[in-house]
This record gives C-alpha cells, structure tokens and sequence, in this order.
C-alpha cells in the first residue's frame, strides 16, 4: 500500500471517529438546576452484626429499624441549600462473650434535623453556614435495665471555592433517547437533544406529588411534548409510549456527582448525655463539645457515562472541653486539651441501568488527642478506623427499592490497646412516598 493510500484512510477513519465521537452525550457537561427537589422516605432495615476482638471477646447481635426520612433540596446558580429531617425506631437483641457475657434486649429511638446552605457570591466561590440537631435514646437490659438520653448541637460556617455538579438527569434522558433508537421510533439525535430531555427531567422531579396516578399522565406528556418539540418524536407509537413509561417509572434515585469543592471554616460541637441505671452509683450527667477548624476537598468524576467515583478529604484541629457529673458532691475532674482529626474517603458508584445501582464505600478516620463522644473519660485519646461497604440497590419501581449490603469496620484504640473487627450484612428496602 502506497503511503498516500495510507494516509487517506487514516483521514477518513479519524474523520468518521471524529463524527461519532460528536453525538456522544458528555454527561459531565451538565449542570442540574432547580428551586425546589422534596423526597419522603420510609426505610424498614434488618441487621446482622458481629464484634469480634482480641482479649476473647465477641458479641452477636441483630435489630429491625424502621426509619422516616424527608428532604428538600434546592439548587441554582445562586444557592445550594438543604432540608433534612428524620426519625426512627428500633429494637435489637444480643449475646456477648468474654468479661461481659450475658444476653440483652434493646430499644433505641433518634430524631435529626439538618440544614445547610452555600451562597455563590461569584462564579464558584461561596460561603455559607449549616448545622444539625440531635437526640437519641436507648432502653438496654443487660444485667440491668439502663436508660440512656443525649442531646447534640453542630453549628458552622465556611468559605470556598469551586462546585460540585450531578448528572443523573442528564443519564436518565441518555438511556429513554437510547432505547428509543434501538427500537426505530428515533433514528439520530444530538447532544442538545439530551440536555433538553434532561431539564424537563429535572424541572419534573421536583414536582412529584402525592397523587401519582395524575402526576404519570401530566409527566409522560411533558416528556413526549419535548421529544416533539426537538423533532425527534413526531409521531405517537405503542413503543415511544412503553419506552418512556419504563424509564420513568423505574427511574432510580442515585446521585452522580462531578466536579471539585474546595471548603474551610470552624465548627462546633456541644453535646449532654443523661444515663441512669438501676444502681444510683454509676447514675451521671455528662457535658462534652469542642471546637474545630477544618479544610474538605471534594473531587468527583463520571466514568463512561454509567457512574462515576469521588474522593474527599479532610483535615482540621481544635480544642475540647469534657465533664462528667455523678450527684451533686460527685464529679471527676474535667478533661481538656488540643486535638486533631484527619479522614479520607471514596465511593465509587456504578448505574449499569435505571434499575440497578451498585456503589462501593470506603473511609479511614484518624483522631489524635480527642476522646470518644459516647465516653470521653475513659476511651483513648488516640484511635483510628476504617469503614467500608458494597451496596446493591435494585429498583421495583421509582417509589420501592430493596438494598443489599456487604460491609467490614475496623476500630484501633490506643490506651487500652484494642483492635475491634465488625463484618456487617444488612438488608433493607425503601419506599419513596414522593
């Protein structure tokens, strides 16, 4: 072969891959923005878990939790804004072996509220301000019955730069243009064409309401109507009916993020703990919060238009303060100092369809100098730990999921030295009611 023959190929191959490479949606490209996103949840969850530790000492246990969920996103050019809310209720039971053996029942409730908000002041740089209210109880019996009540505040603001994006719209108008071509009712499309798709998509979904059966009719018209509009649809079909009404309904949930977050402030942390137990002696009051001043980056990519992975980091250091009261005559010294905390992490998440989610998470935390919350005067001042779980999440509709996971923690104390080991299986399903 002559080398002008050659290169006349290779101009035509690159020409043609130029082309194609054209009509590939990239879903990093789009930018998600909506005045109002409200979900309602109730998640029903069984659990099986083990603590395994040196010393010879295990516990078995297991619990049934049903948990109520609701949230209000916001998300637009200006602001970034969050409304959580969420409560639940649990019962469990346990055996342990070793210095502490015995079987016990339990009962556990928690309530949580969430606010955060992010003010784009100019383009990707912010400042914001959030926090959480907490409180959780327990009844355990165990030798004896103890009762156990606590109260949190988490206050703080920040500063930053730069923003994170989600594309899961833009994936959901991928797949229904997809099908679509294969079944012949669309034979090209553009990548406009997606990003129009994809904003009815997203100004739909923050519309859901209670009425479902209504709400289908007016969003599959909405989705045909631009179809129409973008001339890819012009006439109406039994497939371009059932392609849409498939993709819609079993549309999942998940999230895919892009992007980079860069964020600094101070937060803070003052929490109260009443415990009682039926001897009088070991009754005590405990007051414990610290400041922190912290530094999170964020960095997210998607992968193939089918997921995407995300890295985040933080650092910060600060200063506590702990007390612990028994009676009115009974109080040990209280516990002060600097410390510092360090956490990596990555999730990996894979949408293989709008079925199907399959994520992968992974975090290791390191603190130096600041004692465990849920016993500051006897924990080590210095631990680490490593969490990690793979998730199966299939969708029976847009409102059902059922949820398998797989997952490992690994606890070190320094003073006393203990390793702690928890393999996990948990499966749980979840019902959106919006």
């Amino acid at each position: 072969m002559s080398p002008q023959n050659a290169l006349s190929i290779l101009f035509i191959f690159a020409a043609t891959l130029a082309g194609a490479q054209s009509d590939t949606f990239n879903l990093s490209s789009y930018k998600a923005r909506y005045e109002r996103r409200p979900a309602m949840s109730l998640n029903g969850q069984a659990n099986f878990q083990g603590n395994y530790r040196n010393y010879r000492e295990a516990e078995n246990s297991g619990s049934a939790r049903a948990r109520l969920y609701w949230q209000e996103l916001r998300n637009t050019d200006a602001l970034i804004s969050s409304w959580g809310l969420s409560g639940s209720l649990q019962g469990g039971f346990g055996q342990s072996s070793g210095l502490s053996s015995g079987r016990y029942n339990s009962g556990y409730f928690s309530a949580t509220i969430q606010r955060e908000q992010s003010h784009y002041y100019r383009e990707n740089r912010f400042w914001g301000w959030g926090g959480a209210l907490h409180s959780d109880g327990s009844l355990t019996s165990l030798n004896n019955i103890n009762r156990n009540l606590d109260f949190s505040l988490a206050p703080k603001i920040f500063r930053g730069l730069g923003r994170i994006e989600f594309a899961e719209d833009a994936l959901l108008a991928s797949w229904m243009i997809e099908d679509l071509r294969e079944a012949g009712v669309v034979t090209d499309f553009t990548p406009e064409d997606i990003t129009a798709l994809a904003r009815t998509i997203t100004d739909l979904i923050g519309n859901r309401t209670f009425d479902f059966r209504r709400r289908r009719i007016y969003e599959l018209g909405q989705l045909h109507s631009t179809l129409q509009e973008r001339g890819l649809a012009e006439r109406e079909s039994f497939a371009l009916f059932a392609i849409l009404n498939d993709n819609w309904a079993f549309a999942n949930r998940s999230t895919l993020p892009h992007g980079r977050r860069l964020a600094y402030g101070l937060e803070g942390n003052f929490d109260s703990n009443w415990n009682r137990e039926e001897n009088p002696v070991i009754n005590s009051t405990r007051f414990y919060t610290y400041g922190l001043a912290f530094a999170e980056f964020s960095s997210a990519r998607i992968h193939n238009n089918r997921g995407g992975g995300q890295w985040t980091a933080m650092l910060g250091g600060g200063y506590y303060y702990s007390r612990r009261k028994y009676d009115k005559d009974n109080s040990l010294p209280s516990k002060e100092g600097p410390f510092a905390r360090a956490s990596v992490g990555y999730t990996y998440r894979w949408l293989p369809s709008s079925r199907t989610i399959l994520s992968w998470d992974n975090t290791v935390t390191a603190t130096w100098g600041l004692p465990n919350t849920l016993n500051p005067f006897i924990s080590s001042e210095n631990q680490a730990s490593w969490n990690s779980g793979l998730d199966l999440e299939y969708f029976v509709n847009y409102q059902w999921s059922f949820r398998l996971r797989a997952g490992t923690y690994l606890f070190y104390n320094e003073i006393p030295d203990r390793i702690v080991f928890s393999p996990e299986f948990q499966f749980s399903t979840f019902y959106y009611i919006f």
